[in-house]
């Protein structure tokens, strides 16, 4: 995950060109009747000319009207030009002037009356976006060019980058194409700052009637991202989510560029994550209020479309590195309410699937310390490289269920010096991540056969690259088998996963024979073995269906030694399928930065919160580690009821005494207010 932050960011988008609805039922005429000669991506000028003029008597044209597909602008006032032989060009620039907000379109209709002496025709002309002429690009008869650069769907010790891949760590999805499963008939919505919707390799896989724009309350999500992305503070994020979706859902075997990993699957695009500079909602929401306009859309995102949507990919984040941020919004943000409504009434009551990537805060953030990814309904995702590693900036925890490629080692885009992920990007030479830039550390522009027109990237990493990866396979996952609850598609990935990096000292096997490690998860997703066990999966049932077993201890202890044990008692007997902590602890931190409910917290103790290691053992002694020591939180972050998640548990049976271990790794004196264990399963 590319770190989305949930604050100001400032978007403008533009068309290329300009007018008002979607066309007309007028004659298409030949494209010879104009020459298109260019737009300003900022102004929206257009200027024309006629070619080759054939006759020397005056021939007149009354520009009525242009229409930009999918996209709502003010009618013009008709415009005349006229030509001759001798006078061959005619220019007419047109400014968009916009109903709802700037737009991007793929190509303009021209609706004119053409009048020579005293015959008239009515005409329209249709002119294509230069943005998305395909004529110079290098094409293959039934595959994908860039198919062979794609590692992470196949690799073969690729070396188109600094440090070559290493053969065999992909995801093993070739298997499950050949059985003609590519995700048909599901939907993924992808909640990030828009994508192409025109891309060619995108286009006939966008889902247009599910898609949202924030900006302008319509359909067309399609960005500008027409500045270079060193040029402007995230400027990257533009093309974001045209990469996202790319990696999910690029069209297969259609003689151009890349493929997704459900390369049939269906695209509904969001845009929440980005606003206008200055922009405020109806409901006094800016990029400045708690929560911000971008944290409102997101809450809606997530359940917009809802009867509709089979899986939300959301490759964003918080930061991962302190809990003050969380301790501050958490009465005013639910995400809970938000991803309990999905799981519990989506894709008929079978519960949609929440995607979310781990985090880019790197080793010494824990996922947990993002509340809103703890609840059990996300299945969070972390990244290893072409190497089959974890990268340097996967942020690691008991929360991640799986992992998957999300390529390089540094999150920087511009720093490739590991392997990236190949992906579509915004399409043209003066859009997104792949571009001609000399103020780029490395020159982006991924230059070989097929990628003639800037519309793929090799630069496309971090978390925000694996979660798409898992999007991808439990689409294929839904098409082999359409009744699979949001429960079963965890617990299948899981028990499917394939053990990587296999020398780590922090593998470890649970009670039911499961691998877990604090880096990965259940290891790297296998999309041959998940999707055969979803073929026969017998479900353990919806929402409604979920067991609990839990007990409330209020504990009010000192440490001794900087450690305590303590002795929480499940009567119950299920099956789990993963445990959460509440915890509160008095360690003398953030009584001076937060005011809330239960802050009667002394002052006496002295270990500071990052110094504090939290781990649960279940009665048959598997040991989770909640949160490692030390760590990246401050004087600022403390422990208030805060929950902490594993599903390292998985198939394990409830019924019993489970431990909790706090221990401060300086020795310091801490006081254990209260704990809550919540397991879940059936």
């Amino acid at each position: 995950m590319k770190k989305l932050l949930l604050s100001g960011v400032a978007a403008l988008f533009i068309i290329g060109c300009g007018g008002g609805g979607g066309g007309s039922n007028t004659t298409v005429t030949d494209s010879n009747e104009f020459d298109f000669l260019s737009t300003d991506g900022v102004s929206g000028k257009i200027l024309f000319k006629k070619s080759n003029p054939t006759s020397s008597l005056v021939e007149e044209y009354t520009i009525k009207s242009i229409d930009a597909h999918m996209c709502e602008v003010e009618p013009i006032s008709p415009v005349t030009l006229t030509v001759d032989k001798n006078n061959p060009t005619a220019e007419f620039e047109f400014n968009a002037a916009f109903k709802k907000a700037p737009c991007y379109t793929d190509q303009i209709y021209i609706n004119y009356e053409k009048k020579i002496l005293d015959g008239k025709e009515e005409k329209q002309l249709s002119v294509l976006n230069p943005q998305y002429d395909q004529s110079k690009v290098y094409k293959m008869q039934g595959d994908d060019p860039l198919y062979q650069y794609q590692w992470h769907l196949k690799n073969t010790g690729q070396d188109f980058g600094i440090v070559p891949a290493t053969a065999g760590e992909d995801i093993n999805v070739e298997p499950v194409w050949k059985e003609n499963i590519t995700g048909k008939g599901v939907v993924i919505g992808v909640i990030d700052s828009g994508v192409d919707m025109f891309h060619p390799d995108l286009k006939e896989n966008i889902d247009w009637k599910d898609s949202y724009n924030y900006l302008t309350g319509t359909q067309n999500v399609t960005p500008l991202g027409d500045k270079p992305y060193t040029a402007e503070t995230d400027q990257y994020l533009f093309a974001h989510g045209t990469a996202v979706a790319g990696i999910i859902a690029a069209k297969g075997w259609n003689g151009i560029g890349t493929r997704g990993v459900a390369p049939d699957a269906k695209i509904a695009a969001f845009n929440p994550l980005v606003s206008l500079v200055g922009e405020e909602s109806e409901d006094g929401y800016t990029s400045d209020t708690i929560p911000s306009i971008q944290t409102v859309r997101m809450l809606d995102s997530l359940v917009r479309n809802l009867d509709n949507i089979d899986i939300y990919n959301n490759s964003w984040g918080g930061d991962a590195t302190t809990l003050i941020d969380d301790l501050l919004m958490q009465e005013q943000i639910d995400y809970d309410t938000q991803s309990n409504y999905g799981v519990k009434f989506g894709r008929n009551q079978k519960g949609v699937i929440y995607i979310k990537s781990a985090g880019n805060e790197g080793n010494e953030s824990n996922v947990n310390f993002e509340q809103l990814q703890t609840n059990g309904n996300w299945i969070v995702v972390g990244a290893v490289g072409a190497d089959g590693t974890i990268t340097s900036y996967s942020t690691p925890g008991s929360a991640i269920l799986i992992s998957a490629p999300g390529g390089g080692s540094d999150p920087d885009y511009t720093k490739q010096n590991k392997l990236e992920i190949v992906t579509t990007d915004l399409a043209g030479d003066k859009r997104g991540f792949d571009r001609e830039d000399v103020y780029a550390t490395l020159q982006p522009h991924f230059n070989v056969k097929g990628n003639e027109n800037y519309d793929y990237t090799y630069f496309m990493n971090g978390t925000s690259a694996a979660a798409p990866v898992v999007s991808g396979v439990v689409a294929l996952m839904l098409e082999a088998n359409p009744n699979l609850t949001y429960r079963d598609i965890q617990i299948i990935l899981a028990k499917t996963a394939r053990q990587n990096d296999i020398n780590d000292s922090e593998w470890q096997t649970n009670n039911a024979g499961l691998h877990f490690n604090y880096k990965y998860g259940f290891g790297v997703v296998d999309a041959k073995k998940a999707v055969e066990m979803a073929k026969t999966f017998k479900s353990v049932g919806n929402y409604k269906d979920v067991k609990t077993a839990s007990a409330i201890l209020n504990v009010d202890k000192n440490s001794t030694n900087g450690e305590l044990n303590v002795s929480v008692p499940i009567n119950e007997n299920i099956t789990v399928e993963n445990a959460k902590l509440y915890i509160t602890i008095d360690n003398n931190q953030s009584k001076n930065y937060y005011s809330g409910p239960d802050t009667n917290l002394s002052l006496h103790h002295t270990s500071s919160t990052n110094n504090i290691m939290i781990s649960l053992i279940s009665p048959s002694g598997t040991k989770s580690v909640l949160v490692k020591a030390p760590n990246s939180l401050t004087d600022q972050d403390v422990y208030l009821n805060t929950r902490l998640l594993s599903t390292n548990f998985m198939e394990e049976k409830s019924e019993g005494n489970w431990t909790v271990n706090i221990k401060s790794v300086n020795n310091g004196e801490f006081n254990l207010k209260n704990i809550k264990l919540e397991i879940t399963g059936h």
